[in-house]
């Protein structure tokens, strides 16, 4: 890693971006991908009921095990409400989910993990055209860190409805831990706002920079609702009937005049 220099902190960063910035070919899909820059690894990629996959629940994956330099201590759920939009809470939410993911690094340098979690076809909380915000939620703990480990968390809805698509982001939220103290918890959230095509998909990315016998807890939501319009409150009402009544009085007595 020394050979980066001041780059080096933007190294995970663009290693996530360039798995994202070819998305695949669209298909109907959720799948988890798991991958180490700079590892040479080949990226484990499960999908929804296919080999890997710990849940024969459709829309949930379950997956826990070693890769690379590091290990999923815990059982990590990604969720996606794509295929079962009837039940909450859709169909006024459509959302990816990653819950209880524990990451842990066995080896003697600082490593780098992404973690995507995509689905596509989502069709819903909003026709085509509609006004959609995209939310970005995340909370989590370094625990077991050193200073300059670092979690960076963003989430994608692509109207393409391509496979890992970028169309939009909420942007990166970044958490770096000082050190200081022996665990920190962290939390945030970020939105945008983009106009539905009709169908499109979710991305969530998560990546993880950790030192040696680093641990990173964390819980990620990415979700997309239909923007509402803004209903005008009785005294506005009142306040624009007013002003009609007063132009049509003007417009009535000019007339009146000219007559």
């Amino acid at each position: 890693m020394k050979c980066f220099g001041r780059w080096r902190p933007a190294v995970p960063i663009l290693g996530a971006l360039a798995l994202l910035a070819a998305p695949m070919s669209a298909r109907a899909a959720f799948i988890m991908q798991v991958s180490e820059p700079g590892s040479g690894l080949t990226p484990l990629t499960i999908t929804d009921n296919g080999t890997g996959d710990g849940s024969p629940e459709v829309g949930k994956i379950t997956w826990s095990g070693p890769y690379g330099d590091f290990t999923i201590d815990s059982v990590a759920v990604g969720t996606s409400n794509r295929t079962t939009p009837t039940t909450p809470p859709a169909p006024g939410v459509a959302q990816l989910q990653i819950t209880s993911l524990v990451v842990r690094n066995l080896a003697n340098l600082q490593r780098t993990l992404n973690i995507l979690l995509g689905d596509t076809d989502f069709t819903f909380p909003g026709s085509a055209g509609s006004q959609m915000t995209l939310r970005s939620s995340i909370g989590g703990t370094f625990l077991v860190a050193l200073g300059g480990d670092t979690f960076t968390f963003q989430s994608y809805a692509d109207t393409s409805n391509a496979q890992f698509g970028t169309g939009v982001t909420s942007g990166q939220q970044t958490f770096t831990f000082s050190g200081v103290d022996t665990q920190r918890s962290f939390s945030g959230d970020a939105n945008a706002t983009f106009t539905s095509s009709g169908t499109y998909s979710l991305t969530n990315s998560n990546t993880y920079v950790v030192s040696p016998g680093g641990q990173v807890n964390t819980s990620g939501t990415t979700s997309v609702t239909a923007v509402v319009a803004a209903v005008p409150e009785p005294a506005s009402l009142a306040l624009g009937a007013a002003g009609f009544l007063l132009v049509g009085l003007r417009g009535w007595r000019a007339r009146k005049n000219r007559a």
